[in-house]
């Protein structure tokens, strides 16, 4: 049987970017958890991620 592009797709993990450290932050956050948002409805395991100075030492 063969499966689907979408059907294989919701199998994976999905990091969405958000944030950052520029002027465009809050906008950059509020899409970015609006993506996050309709990835999840969709059945993608989604995980939103904060840019910011503490994201390094999150990441160790």
């Amino acid at each position: 049987m063969t499966m689907g592009r979408a059907e294989r797709l919701t199998d994976a993990r999905v990091g969405v970017l958000m944030g950052g450290s520029s002027s465009e932050r809050e906008i950059s956050l509020r899409t970015g958890h609006a993506a996050h948002a309709a990835l999840v409805r969709l059945g993608y395991d989604a995980v939103a991620i904060d840019v910011d100075e503490r994201l390094p030492q999150e990441l160790t």
